[in-house]
């Protein structure tokens, strides 16, 4: 029950971020996501990539969730790399997602 709860709080506060279009860029400087960091903060690891593999394909294709998505990546990501959720969210609509953003931040550091 408490793991269904928790799931319905994450999916409901994904779409908040979505419809009140909140900052959720992990390194915002201007707002530092003020109104999503601490609310996602009141969630564990586990129950954030739980949330993660609940939402819906047509939540994940919404241009607008891709920076909620990866924020929460970043959030549940022991090392802050995405590397060890790949597991975790496989045959999930986010792991497309995840190895979008892992493939692009390789790119990114090997052009440096």
């Amino acid at each position: 029950m408490e793991e269904l709860l928790s799931n319905f709080r994450f999916r409901e506060l994904a779409f908040k971020v979505q419809k009140l279009k909140w900052c959720a860029d992990w390194n915002c400087t201007t707002c530092g996501a003020k109104d999503l960091r601490p609310r996602l903060e009141k969630f564990t690891r586990a129950e954030i990539i739980e949330g993660l593999r609940s939402l819906s394909q047509d939540f994940v294709d919404n241009p607008n969730s891709l920076e909620f998505i990866i924020f929460c990546f970043y959030s549940a990501s022991i090392f802050k790399n995405g590397y060890d959720l790949i597991e975790e969210l496989k045959d999930t609509p986010v792991s497309e997602v995840l190895d979008r953003a892992i493939t692009k931040s390789y790119r990114k550091r090997n052009d440096e």
